[in-house]
């Protein structure tokens, strides 16, 4: 997570992955504490986890939900926004279904611009390798021509 790119990609695909779900559950008509039960099994990040168990838990309380994201680091004042304004206009699975769109377009932008960047570095890496194997099978040729002479 503290990885400067990679964690930033890794966060913002599991809360794409967290806002698809809880949308899904929320519009089948679970509530969002069972909604959340569930979204935690289909999360893969451990610190996520932790911190959803505490909104779980918060929201048993009576905090909203939006207020629990508030409170949080992890989450972007974007998808507390958000979901702010869906649960004020009683559409919160309309609004994740939109912050799990937005996420996942922002992450297949940034995985096509790191593989664009990366793309050269393989190309000089592989010309390298096959120069390599040119140059081994070439120098024999070169030295045998030698001690012919």
């Amino acid at each position: 997570m503290k990885i400067p790119l990679i964690g930033e990609i890794v966060l913002k695909s599991e809360i794409a992955r967290l806002s698809r779900t809880l949308s899904l559950l929320i519009s089948s008509g679970l509530a969002v504490v069972s909604g959340l039960n569930v979204t935690i099994a289909v999360i893969g990040n451990q610190i996520l986890k932790n911190e959803l168990e505490k909104f779980k838990e918060q929201i048993t309380g009576g905090v909203s939900f939006s207020k629990c994201l508030n409170g949080s680091k992890l989450f972007p004042s974007f998808v507390t926004n958000i979901v702010a304004v869906g649960e004020e206009g009683g559409s919160l699975e309309k609004s994740l279904t939109r912050v799990g769109y937005e996420y996942e377009k922002d992450v297949d932008r940034s995985l096509k611009a790191i593989s664009r960047l990366i793309e050269p570095v393989i190309i000089l890496i592989m010309g390298i390798v096959v120069g390599f194997i040119v140059l081994s099978m070439l120098l024999p040729i070169f030295q045998i021509n030698l001690i012919a002479r």
